[in-house]
């Protein structure tokens, strides 16, 4: 029987599991959602409707040229309600609950969280995802399942090769699962080039 898997965030301020509160969480169609890291405006905010490339561009992330800037803000599109919502504890902060990948069984391999420049998962030279060299990926995320990430992690950053081991390095799962990550992204200081990118984020694993 096939090991499915089921995307939820958390839409709430509230850092606690989907099992407890499932209330806070909603579940990703993974065929239509999209997942944006912005600044965020009145136009793009939680409870809008889907943003015009336009609105996208004024809610962009300005680049600094002194340090480091995370993107403040994970929004998801939840395509068929037509509506953003915000994933509240995405970033650099100490939040653990954040992002539910929920497994209903067990696992011939490891999952890993992995980013590419497209559906065809063969290469990784987006300026967000190193321009080549995957160590220097914007994209960062940590497993925190056993723990909270703790304030101003840095967690792997994942690009092609790069890639975060979802059950923390144990291997395959055994039985159904719930993996809670957190991810943001930050885009270092001066980098010369502003640029619009989607990247494909994707969970790659085996069953039997």
């Amino acid at each position: 029987m096939s090991t499915s898997l089921k995307v939820h965030i958390n839409n709430s301020n509230t850092d606690d599991t989907k099992a407890n509160i499932p209330s806070s969480y909603i579940e990703m169609d993974l065929s239509q959602d999209k997942w944006y890291f912005t600044s965020g405006s009145s136009a793009v905010a939680d409870g809008q409707d889907e943003p015009t490339d336009a609105e996208l561009n004024e809610a962009a992330t300005l680049i600094s040229n002194s340090s480091d800037v995370e993107i403040p803000k994970l929004i998801m599109l939840d395509k068929s309600a037509n509506l953003l919502k915000e994933v509240y504890l995405a970033g650099s902060d100490n939040n653990r609950y954040v992002i539910c990948f929920a497994f209903d069984g067990a696992t011939s391999s490891e999952p890993t969280l992995e980013a590419w420049d497209d559906a065809n998962h063969n290469a990784a030279t987006l300026h967000c995802l190193g321009n080549g060299t995957v160590s220097n990926s914007w994209i960062h995320a940590k497993v925190t399942t056993s723990s909270a990430p703790g304030s101003n992690w840095v967690g792997t950053k994942i690009a092609g090769s790069n890639k975060l081991l979802l059950n923390e390095g144990a291997g395959a799962l055994t039985s159904a699962k719930d993996i809670y990550i957190n991810i943001y992204v930050k885009i270092p200081a001066a980098y010369s080039v502003g640029a619009t990118e989607q990247p494909v984020l994707t969970v790659r694993y085996t069953y039997s």
